[in-house]
């Protein structure tokens, strides 16, 4: 073993763990040209590539982790002579998306492979082709029954900036993200036609949700996808029955069983509570917030047994986040009922008292550091700390309901008195149209 790849943090969202280093790459082992585009592409040197690990989620469809042995598992590349190549023969070096990624070509085969680096650290691996060959690909895929194109060399345009899309038919639109002239994300708008098709084959009435549906003020309704492949409804606006609204998202979930294969631990027992836990971190980093609790973020078996279920820090606005994960099977709202607690002298989850109790256990049993402690303590004294919920609901006939109206203000969590919470995420895994609440 040359060493070990301490743990890296940038300003992202992100940590690498510790791990036994397998190769590392200095500036000698770089041609001159080769190093000018490493340094034009602000990636740091050394290089290095950490033994890294796997975790495979559900029944294999979703392979988590970093390092050389995810990039094994997940691309092309089999060795470190594979990266070696791969970074001899780079064409472009840029950042993206909070990493650093090198492209530069395929040993084993044609086309063209990114490596994905965070702080020094090779991370991840995957084939990309350029921007040219997607759009031939996807023009030839997308034909009339007949077999006659539907779109005409004068609908493509020139390479993109880093983000931009195509209308290729009535019913196909292509969103590429790119480094150079190769494409990193491609998103095709068919793709949640057909799930949109196939959710409609197997069940008429599920997410066939509208605005007016929900119980709270809808100020936005949009489609998307968790990275279970699960496509969702997302209503986005603000409940306005408490004293102080309070920003509120309704996610009604098509496909239960990706999500629960994804997310849950046991996707046959959902009380264990992982799978808000982990959609939680999520969720955080899809926004790009830094995780600071837990390091890393959950994996298979991890639970929160203390405190918070995540601490996030938003870079934009320089306030930490409290997210406490809620899983249930019943079809409550959320209310005071699900903070109660007989831990830390009985002060209600997510209050100010219970935060500070709890942050200062995960110090006492370290599991938080001291400086983050002193942090956190002092960004609650100076109010810079957001409380939220993030509530996963699998119930028939828990649709449109998300805050509960309170009966009284020692019962209204969005008074600072009781909790003060910011904003809650109901996540509903068995929504219907047509809810009797």
């Amino acid at each position: 073993m040359i060493g070990s790849a301490s743990g890296v943090q940038q300003g992202y969202q992100r940590t690498v763990p510790t791990s036994s280093v397998v190769r590392q790459w200095t500036q000698k082992d770089f041609s001159a040209d080769t190093q000018a585009l490493l340094q034009n592409g602000n990636v740091d040197l050394p290089l290095t590539l950490a033994a890294g690990a796997t975790s495979v989620r559900g029944d294999a469809e979703y392979v988590a982790g970093y390092g050389a042995e995810y990039v094994y598992e997940t691309s092309p590349l089999n060795s470190p002579a594979d990266i070696d190549h791969v970074l001899s023969t780079a064409v472009v070096a840029e950042t993206s998306e909070g990493y650093d990624v090198v492209i530069g070509e395929n040993p084993n085969g044609d086309g063209h492979i990114a490596l994905y680096i965070l702080g020094s650290t090779i991370i991840g691996a995957t084939s990309v082709e350029t921007v040219g060959d997607t759009i031939q690909r996807e023009k030839e895929e997308d034909t009339d029954q007949d077999g006659s194109d539907k779109i005409g060399e004068d609908d493509i345009d020139d390479a993109p900036g880093q983000e931009e899309w195509w209308r290729l038919s009535e019913r196909q639109k292509l969103w590429i993200r790119t480094v150079g002239d190769f494409v990193l994300n491609l998103y095709k708008a068919s793709n949640i036609y057909d799930q949109y098709s196939d959710d409609d084959d197997e069940n008429d009435s599920q997410c066939g949700l509208n605005a007016t549906d929900i119980d709270m003020a809808v100020d936005e309704q949009v489609t998307g996808r968790f990275s279970s492949s699960s496509t969702y409804t997302l209503f986005s606006g603000e409940y306005r029955k408490t004293k102080n609204n309070v920003a509120t998202d309704y996610y009604c979930v098509h496909d239960r069983d990706a999500f629960v294969r994804t997310y849950a631990d046991n996707p046959t027992d959902l009380t264990d509570g992982s799978a808000g836990e982990r959609v939680s971190v999520e969720l955080m980093e899809e926004r790009g917030y830094e995780i600071v609790w837990p390091e890393g973020g959950f994996d298979e078996g991890d639970t929160s047994e203390i405190g918070p279920d995540v601490i996030a820090y938003d870079e934009n606005t320089g306030e930490y986040v409290i997210v406490e994960a809620k899983t249930t099977g019943s079809t409550d709202a959320v209310g005071i009922s699900l903070f109660n607690t007989d831990a830390y002298d009985g002060d209600p989850q997510l209050s100010e008292e219970w935060i500070e109790n709890s942050i200062e256990k995960l110090e006492n049993q370290g599991q938080l550091d001291s400086s983050t402690v002193d942090e956190l303590i002092l960004a609650l004294d100076n109010g810079n700390i957001r409380q939220e919920v993030v509530f996963v609901r699998d119930v028939e006939g828990s649709s449109t309901r998300t805050l509960a109206n309170p009966r009284s203000a020692s019962s209204d969590i969005s008074n600072k008195s009781v909790i003060g919470v910011d904003a809650v995420t109901v996540i509903d895994l068995k929504a219907e149209d047509d809810s009797n609440d």
